[in-house]
């Protein structure tokens, strides 16, 4: 029977420290390979970067509860393009004013603001673009497995559940930091309204939106981005459910006016670098003054665009850049706005 080691082999002969080890005939030279050991397993604690950078690369509960990490993921979204969601009928309204106008020498590219995944389901991001195109890819390919797999289109629901389980995962994985955004999922759902009773299936808007920590909301209306505090009061005030287009157009537009009144959409990004005036240097002009300064405000509103879309039984309509923003308006004579809605309520 093969020795696995002794002790004139496993330890020397002046401090009898253990140097050697041999087993089943291979030899491992142990103030080598410890070291190595020691070092792997205190970095994949976490340890060891935590003593060189104030930043945990976990995301850990502090002493009153919170997570850092998911908290400055939640900054950064509130810092974003701001985004507007409005359900009417069996139809949703997708708002997202631009702050910039594209630069002369940029031909195209990029990650839209509005995206269409599906035939009847639109998503929309706000926050960082490059976390936002991974969350938006992670979803595109569950649509198509889906597809692949069951021949039809993915529900909205599974959509949701992909997106949030991606996020949730970021904040529970070492040297993994949360993703800085929040999607914006609108879809159609079908569904009997009483399920007691034979009655046909209804279509049902749902406007879900995800935060950073994974987990997600169901609402009728919201604004989330930049300045969503000024145009969820808006809402607040305005928002009926049973609204038509005309209706949800006109109060999109007083969001987005409200918006660029409070700096949800930046006064600089608009005036290319210029500041704009403060209230009490406006009241300190005269009346011509003051006609200037509302020529300038409406100068400033006619540089912001518009991005719409609708989504209704007829899929998912899009409408880039529209401006000046008041243009939203004449989608109400648009003969393709005006059938998806009419068929979604035949339907």
């Amino acid at each position: 029977m093969r020795r696995i080691a002794t002790s004139s082999e496993v330890l020397t002969p002046a401090s009898g420290m253990l140097t050697r080890l041999e087993i089943y005939g291979i030899s491992i030279n142990l103030p080598k390979v410890l070291p190595l050991v020691l070092v792997n397993l205190i970095w994949s604690s976490g340890t060891f970067a935590e003593s060189f950078s104030p930043i945990s690369p976990l995301t850990r509960f502090d002493a009153k509860g919170h997570l850092p990490q998911s908290d400055a993921a939640a900054r950064a979204v509130s810092r974003g393009a701001p985004l507007i969601a409005l359900s009417l009928g069996e139809a949703i309204l997708l708002v997202a004013p631009s702050e910039r106008q594209p630069l002369s020498l940029v031909e195209g590219g990029g990650l839209p603001k509005l995206w269409r995944l599906t035939k009847g389901i639109c998503l929309s991001h706000v926050g960082l673009r490059q976390d936002s195109r991974t969350l938006l890819l992670a979803a595109q390919q569950a649509a198509a497995d889906h597809d692949n797999r069951f021949g039809e289109d993915i529900p909205v629901a599974e959509v949701v559940e992909v997106i949030a389980a991606k996020q949730q995962e970021a904040t529970m994985q070492g040297r993994r930091r949360p993703y800085g955004s929040s999607i914006l999922i609108a879809g159609l759902l079908e569904e009997t309204p009483d399920p007691s009773t034979k009655s046909n299936k209804q279509l049902f808007p749902r406007i879900y939106k995800t935060d950073p920590s994974g987990t997600f909301t169901l609402w009728k209306a919201c604004a989330i981005g930049r300045g969503a505090e000024t145009a969820m009061t808006v809402l607040e005030e305005k928002y009926e459910p049973d609204m038509d287009l005309r209706d949800a157009l006109k109060l999109s537009l007083d969001c987005c006016r409200a918006l660029l009144k409070n700096g949800g959409v930046r006064g600089e990004d608009v005036n290319n670098g210029k500041e704009d005036k403060t209230e009490v240097e406006r009241s300190q002009q005269d009346g011509s003054e003051e006609t200037g300064a509302a020529r300038e405000e409406k100068e400033d509103r006619a540089r912001v665009g518009v991005d719409v879309a609708l989504v209704s039984s007829e899929g998912v309509a899009l409408w880039e850049s529209i401006s000046p923003m008041e243009g939203i308006l004449e989608l109400v004579n648009r003969s393709d706005a005006n059938a998806a809605l009419a068929s979604s309520k035949e339907k």
